[in-house]
């Protein structure tokens, strides 16, 4: 199995929009998103963005927002259903790295998830982040706050 970390092309944008996993699509509609809103502004906003190839297909795109010389950034990232030909952790652990990275131009990362996406809570938990418990944000919409920061 061929796995790649490219920088991000519109072209991996594209490809991206018509294949997210159904579990990102909901989290993105509860955030009323849709897939190509969520990938154009998080392309545009984002410092850099990563793409992770798996023989040749998109498996994700992440990247992080923030304003240069700020602390806090803010981490994206967006998966395909190829991403599911790699285990989890293996994926985990290509993901951290990314994170360290992250974590050389800000001291604190920061976002929420979707309550209910637990695939994507596991991972984050394997990766180091701090994870909340569930809030409340606008009618039923429970999310968790998760963050991760330089010692």
């Amino acid at each position: 199995m061929d796995i790649q970390i490219v920088d991000t092309s519109i072209r991996h944008i594209r490809e991206l929009k018509g294949n997210l996993r159904e579990d990102d699509l909901m989290e993105l509609k509860k955030m009323g998103l849709t897939a190509k809103m969520a990938l154009v502004l998080g392309y545009k906003r984002s410092i850099w963005c990563k793409t992770a190839l798996i023989n040749g297909e998109v498996a994700a795109i992440w990247g992080v927002n923030g304003a240069p010389l700020s602390v806090v950034g803010t981490p994206w990232l967006l998966t395909s259903k190829h991403c599911e030909s790699v285990s989890s952790v293996k994926f985990a652990k290509i993901y951290k790295r990314e994170v360290r990275k992250m974590l050389e131009s800000f001291m604190y990362l920061e976002n929420m998830v979707d309550a209910s996406y637990t695939k994507s809570v596991r991972m984050l938990e394997l990766i180091g982040f701090h994870i909340d418990k569930p809030e409340s944000i606008g009618g039923n919409n429970m999310v968790r706050k998760f963050r991760i920061g330089v010692a």
